[in-house]
């Protein structure tokens, strides 16, 4: 599933340990945003990639919707150094020990769920206790779901979970970090 792509404003991608991968992706066409749903035929990981297909279903949403989106994926992605979720403590082979932060850092088995924005990316596992990855995770599925079915009603009570979810990073964030969000997401929608 290419989602590093230049047409890909951002995505969600979760990589399930056993069953085909699924991802919910943002492109623009003639100007306009699509949400595209792309599933595998059968797990990517196990299989030839020559013989898994990747089936997909868009819904064209707005430019106000696909911003609200925007706008989350790219703080999901920007806050991956200081993302707030219960301490994770790593110990090496000398048993030293140290405590890890952000997205990327939180490693357990499971899915592993990565979000996309600016051809970047951060990457979770499953979560287990409620929090902001939990929400950023099932909100990336919940839409997911919701382009599927080619819902917008859907799509909008996903987007519902936006704004509270956005405040919770934005509380993890440095003081500066909201003003220089909201001015970079304002200059692509």
């Amino acid at each position: 599933m290419e989602l590093n792509d230049r047409k890909v404003q951002w995505a969600f991608l979760d990589l399930p340990s056993f069953s085909p991968e699924y991802a919910v992706k943002c492109i623009v066409i003639s100007g306009q945003p699509y949400l595209v749903a792309a599933t595998a035929s059968k797990n990517i990981w196990y299989n030839q990639p020559a013989n898994v297909e990747i089936l997909g279903d868009t819904l064209q949403v707005t430019n106000e919707q696909a911003g609200q989106l925007d706008a989350l994926f790219r703080l999901a992605v920007e806050t991956s150094t200081f993302m707030p979720y219960p301490p994770t403590i790593y110990i090496d082979e000398n048993g030293d020990k140290t405590l890890k932060g952000g997205l990327e850092a939180v490693m357990v088995d499971g899915n592993s769920y990565t979000f996309f924005s600016e051809r970047r990316a951060a990457t979770c596992r499953n979560q287990l206790f409620p929090g902001v990855l939990k929400d950023l995770i099932e909100i990336g599925s919940s839409l997911y779901q919701a382009v599927k079915a080619k819902d917008i009603d859907a799509v909008n009570k996903v987007l519902e979970r936006v704004e509270p979810t956005k405040q919770v990073l934005f509380e993890a964030a440095p003081e500066w970090y909201p003003d220089y969000l909201e001015a970079k997401t304002n200059d692509l929608w």
